[in-house]
């Protein structure tokens, strides 16, 4: 397994439009959990973090464009991770969906970039034991036919992150060269 060591994470504003957030997943306002906050996190790449109640609305996410450029296509957190904490894999922590449209991506399927923050999250809202030391697995790519799994080790003094190593097995999909004539 390769492994990375994040940056610690930035907090970023809680987003308070969450029915205008559910209307770009194409959801109702019900399907975000009202206990838990739509926050920007970045551990380098700020993402919009987004609770989703539960694995079957995950699946009915309809990502729509047309609010995304309203609503965050100009804003300091454009990408957006949904998450639930209900998983498809045993020994998965989190299962997560990720668009970032300002990137040409609709949807990928595995995002090391987002876990860090996402895992920074869970810490700071509660969601994770309270231990020096946690593991934690994310699913993501179910939707679109290419399961992922990422692995975070975050490390924490008190409720201070002091590191976060993120990491799993990958299968390369491409190669290729570039000559330079001089």
């Amino acid at each position: 397994m390769l492994t990375m060591q994040a940056p610690l994470p930035t907090f970023g504003p809680i987003y308070g439009e969450r029915d205008a957030i559910a209307a770009m997943l194409g959801l109702e306002p019900a399907a975000l959990p009202a206990g838990m906050p739509v926050q920007s996190v970045s551990c380098g790449v700020p993402y919009l973090l987004v609770p989703v109640l539960d694995l079957e609305t995950m699946q009915r996410i309809r990502f729509r464009l047309d609010i995304w450029e309203r609503v965050l296509r100009r804003s300091p957190h454009p990408h957006v991770l949904a998450f639930t904490l209900q998983c498809r894999y045993e020994g998965s922590s989190a299962h997560c969906r990720m668009f970032a449209p300002g990137l040409g991506v609709h949807e990928d399927p595995a995002t090391a970039t987002a876990a860090g923050p996402l895992v920074s999250y869970f810490a700071r809202w509660g969601i994770l034991e309270p231990v020096q030391k946690v593991q934690f697995v994310c699913e993501q790519g179910i939707e679109i036919g290419r399961p992922s799994f990422i692995h975070v080790t975050l490390e924490r003094n008190g409720e201070d992150i002091k590191s976060l190593r993120i990491g799993g097995q990958c299968v390369a999909v491409g190669g290729g060269q570039i000559q330079i004539e001089g």
